[in-house]
């Protein structure tokens, strides 16, 4: 008989662990799903309050085992629109994505999904089937947290200003779509092609003026894409202020993508004159670099490092609680959904 014992993280009031019965358990995926079903309200309850919950020692199998827990504890998937985020599964379990590719040896900084966007999933769900077998921990943060860590200065500064988030989008090309394909970094250029999986402009344009975007299209039929989002919000709730956006992952910096990454880069943008995917102050001025700074430095202060193995999984409010992983060597995969 499984247990329903919820635990505090260490050190993290935010974050709950729910321990299984062991990984090579002979307890069944129906088994599982009874208990998942018993429990949802309980397990809802928690994330709606702003909360993640890491499941570990569960013995779940596969992605497709995870996609019909996740499925048992909340209906309401979500579709994501994002640069080379595929779902390499079919029919009911095209909600199991596969992340941006960030490359391995770069860290992906701690982040809400889909923060660029006015109006963001409520809940995400992270299921490791691989774990690399030196770093590539998870992490995770709470973005109440985040807000307080920073300067009085720099929290006034966003909420009055606001954040203007520009997005570029390439015209895709043979060669792209290629090289893409074989090398992480270039998916700092996906094409709007990838992002919206259609060739019709008109129902790209229909798309992003549903998501609330400005659209321009370039003499080249390249795509640029802009709006402007609160970048600090209040928890549905407790009605704390939460810093919910992701404006140091859109910076050209040197801290952010590492010193080589960053002139090599600085001299593709010098040399082609494309615009950048990046995030000005809401009145179109750029962010101070002192201001990235101390994102980042507030960022890294905030996380909380999970390792996970396979089978295990977090579910937790997309909101309060931000994502991410370190730097790893090796074969690592995870898979992830969005949630109402």
């Amino acid at each position: 008989m499984l247990k329903f014992e919820i635990k505090d993280f260490p050190s993290s009031s935010c974050l709950k662990i729910l321990t299984g019965p062991g990984r090579d358990s002979d307890f069944s995926v129906e088994d599982l799903l009874v208990f998942f079903k018993n429990h949802k309200d309980e397990i809802e309850q928690l994330i709606n309050q702003g909360n993640g919950i890491y499941f570990k020692e569960f013995p779940i199998k596969s992605a497709i085992e995870f996609g019909k827990i996740l499925k048992s504890l909340n209906s309401k998937l979500i579709p994501y629109t994002g640069a080379k985020v595929r779902s390499p599964h079919k029919g009911d379990y095209e909600f199991l994505y596969s992340p941006t590719s960030t490359p391995k040896f770069r860290k992906n900084f701690l982040h809400n999904e889909m923060a660029y966007k006015a109006v963001i999933p409520a809940k995400i769900a992270l299921y490791c089937e691989i774990q690399a077998p030196i770093g590539g921990e998870s992490i995770l943060g709470d973005q109440r947290e985040m807000y307080l860590l920073l300067s009085n200065e720099t929290r006034k500064k966003f909420e009055e200003k606001k954040l203007k988030f520009v997005r570029f989008l390439i015209n895709e090309r043979k060669h792209h779509s290629f090289l893409s394909k074989k090398f992480d970094l270039l998916s700092i250029f996906p094409s709007w092609q990838n992002n919206f999986q259609t060739t019709d402009k008109k129902l790209v344009e229909q798309k992003c003026k549903e998501d609330g975007y400005k659209v321009e299209w370039t003499n080249k039929g390249h795509l640029l894409i802009s709006t402007i989002i609160e970048p600090v919000k209040l928890h549905p709730v407790t009605k704390e202020k939460i810093w919910v956006n992701n404006a140091h992952v859109f910076q050209l910096h040197k801290d952010v993508f590492g010193p080589w990454i960053y002139y090599l880069f600085t001299i593709f943008f010098w040399i082609f004159k494309f615009p950048k995917t990046t995030c000005y102050y809401g009145d179109g001025s750029k962010l101070e670099d002192e201001v990235v700074k101390e994102i980042l430095q507030a960022t890294n202060t905030n996380e909380k490092e999970i390792l996970m193995s396979p089978g295990d999984f977090i579910y937790a409010n997309n909101q309060t609680i931000s994502h991410g992983r370190q730097t790893f060597k090796g074969p690592r995969k995870l898979f992830f959904s969005l949630l109402e």
